[in-house]
This record gives structure tokens, sequence and C-alpha cells, in this order.
């Protein structure tokens, strides 16, 4: 029986990570030199992180290996 979680490179996941850091990329600096970024923001989670990636992922399948990874 296949398991639901491929071990190999998923282009879709790839593609929404892309995306995904193309996005922070683009927010990080600007957050950071709000006045209000004084705040700190904590270190997540592994399990936190993972959501945040999950996060607006149309993808069943990227969800399922975040989980997995993540060990959700």
């Amino acid at each position: 029986m296949k398991s639901a979680v491929s071990t190999g490179v998923d282009p879709g996941a790839v593609r929404y990570l892309a995306a995904r850091t193309a996005v922070e990329a683009h927010r990080l600096p600007a957050e950071a030199l709000a006045p209000e970024s004084a705040d700190a923001e904590a270190e997540l989670t592994m399990a936190q992180d993972a959501v945040r990636l999950a996060m607006g992922t149309p993808e069943q399948q990227v969800m399922d290996r975040l989980a997995a990874g993540s060990g959700a």
C-alpha cells in the first residue's frame, strides 16, 4: 500500500513555497521598518510554522505534506 505522503519533490509544493517566500520577502522589510516593529515576534514552533505556511493553500497535498513534516 502506497503512503499518502510522498518522499520525493512535489512540484506543486515547491511552487507554493516559492510564492509564499516571495510574499514574505516583500512583507518583512516593510514590517521591520514600521514604527510599531519594536515588538519582536516570538519564534514559531514547527507546528505553528506549518500552519502559517498552510494558510491560503488550496492544495490538500501541500497541507498533508506540511502536517506530516511538522509531526501534526
